[in-house]
């Protein structure tokens, strides 16, 4: 399919939505989907905008909810409201920005590639990106490993040691998520998991409007205080409680896998809008009732802040929801390194033993590894604020950050992303060009980098055809005689969300070690591997 010559934004790039083993670009050398099926094999762009729009928020609300409340008190609820607000736009922004790279880049099936794309088609720098990205996935999947045994020892009153229903969970993972190779066939759990965790949080959040509090049947006393703001937490505290809330609405991290299996990656926009919105007006809603009710005397998980029956009705309705998130994730994890290994090969969409092997041995790596990450840190606040400092922050924020500047960089001066053939008649943005091809000349790449600037009037980059992107986002922003005011505002954007991800990263990382820290020296965590009853 040939697009129109003149495409006005990153979302306009040539990429047929209709066929997904179509070539994608007039130009032969532009890599084709990282899904086209080969003949006869799997079809695993099967997923509509609506299935994806479920997907997109049951990759979110679920376990991250139930930290929400919490981290008003440790804030105040008036600063921990604005941060979550701010966490909110931040990620769907680059939730967007997901879906619009993949129209550029086909060939991007998740947050790995991006780390060819960024470093110039280095395998060191894809390398890093993807195991860190597949270590991210494995530790949500390890929370949801955690949070139902949370569920089942509430629900059954500590019946079995910890250990063996987290057994039952790694075995539930495996069967469901392992038997499942195409995200299509696991979306029905999406739907099934937010039903159940809409339940379950909304009649906690119902029960607790009944109830007055403190709870003396609770050995409350007291009144209950509801902060404005909270000048008594150190920083450690409240940087936890910020990544907390960053680890509730970090789902945008696996998005480009939700856009590589779509029909249409075009309508990925909607799909974004629809889930976070649903997302993002539940946590603020249930967060503000919930904190603004129990005050002081909440519990992490919230799940226990209305007494012993609610809990375990309100864990009996989150069970499956917290099961599918362990499921859900352990699947993309699986599937990263199932990509990763047979990519480009006739094993990736035929049913072969080479296929098979690598799926299933992905499979059992990915849940393994979870089940450690749950039994090695049993303090819920503690897991999600670690996942949400660390790997969480960079592949949800500074790698949004870095996408945006990757994007203007590739801009030409009528706004469009590079390669518009108008740009190649029209002659404007020689000025940019020039200069980009003349800071290269001191490093003696001067002809390599003309001839990129030369075969972008055709195509978009594939993977790994660029190095100098950084240094040509800010000569393109500020530089060019054609540069618009939006142009420089979505590059300082970028600059701005590296800020952003890089303090979170610090400061989070600190404060979630303090308090695991702490929490092993006060003695509220016994060792790791415990049969200890976990929930609260």
């Amino acid at each position: 399919m040939v697009a129109s010559s003149h495409p006005s934004t990153p979302q306009e790039r040539p990429i047929d939505d209709e066929a997904p083993h179509h070539t994608h670009s007039v130009d032969s050398h532009r890599p084709h989907d990282v899904f086209a099926p080969a003949e006869g094999g799997i079809n695993f762009r099967t997923l509509t905008w609506p299935h994806a729009s479920v997907i997109v928020a049951k990759l979110q609300i679920g376990i991250g909810i139930l930290g929400i409340p919490g981290t008003f008190d440790t804030l105040g609820f008036a600063p921990g409201l604005i941060s979550l607000l701010i966490i909110c736009m931040i990620t769907t922004y680059c939730g967007l920005l997901a879906g619009r790279i993949r129209l550029i880049h086909p060939e991007l099936h998740s947050a790995q590639d991006l780390g060819s794309l960024f470093f110039g088609g280095s395998r060191i720098g894809m390398a890093l990106f993807g195991f860190f990205y597949w270590v991210l996935l494995v530790m949500i999947a390890g929370s949801g490993i955690l949070s139902t045994t949370i569920a089942l020892n509430a629900i059954s009153s500590h019946a079995l040691c910890t250990m063996a229903f987290a057994g039952i969970v790694v075995a539930a993972c495996l069967l469901i998520g392992g038997g499942c190779r195409q995200l299509m066939k696991v979306a029905w759990l999406g739907w099934a998991g937010i039903i159940c965790v809409m339940i379950s949080i909304w009649t906690l959040t119902i029960a607790m409007l009944t109830k007055d509090y403190p709870m003396a049947s609770l050995g409350q006393t007291g009144r209950v205080q509801v902060k404005a703001g909270n000048s008594s937490s150190t920083f450690a505290e409240a940087m936890s409680a910020v990544t907390t809330q960053l680890f509730a609405i970090l789902g945008n991290v696996a998005f480009y896998s939700i856009s590589a299996e779509m029909k249409r990656p075009r309508e990925f926009e909607k799909a974004v809008y629809v889930g976070q919105l649903f997302v993002i007006a539940n946590y603020i809603i249930v967060g503000c009732i919930v904190y603004g009710k129990a005050g002081q005397f909440l519990t992490s998980p919230a799940l226990g802040s209305a007494g012993p029956l609610i809990k375990k009705i309100c864990y009996g309705f989150s069970l499956p929801a917290v099961l599918i998130t362990a499921i859900m994730y352990s699947h993309l994890a699986t599937k990263q390194v199932f990509v990763t290994a047979l990519r480009s090969s006739r094993h990736l969409t035929t049913p072969t033993v080479i296929h098979w092997g690598v799926w299933i041995g992905s499979t059992i790596l990915a849940v393994a590894i979870g089940f450690v990450l749950a039994a090695s840190i049993p303090v819920f606040d503690d897991l999600l604020s670690l996942i949400g400092a660390t790997v969480g922050c960079f592949f949800s924020i500074v790698v949004g950050g870095m996408t945006l500047l990757y994007m203007v960089s590739h801009e030409d001066t009528q706004g469009s992303v590079a390669g518009d053939d108008s740009s190649s008649s029209s002659g404007e943005g020689a000025e940019a060009e020039k200069a980009v091809v003349d800071s290269q000349a001191q490093q003696g790449k001067a002809g390599q980098t003309a001839a990129r600037v030369t075969s972008r009037a055709h195509v978009a980059p594939s993977l790994g055809a660029d190095r100098a992107w950084l240094v040509r986002a800010y000569l393109v922003a500020f530089k060019s005689h054609t540069t618009t005011r939006s142009r420089k505002v979505r590059f300082g954007l970028g600059v701005l969300l590296l800020m952003i991800g890089g303090f979170i990263i610090v400061g989070g990382t600190y404060g979630a070690a303090v308090s695991i820290s702490n929490a092993y020296s006060s003695g509220a965590v016994q060792q790791a591997f415990s049969c200890a009853d976990n929930s609260v």
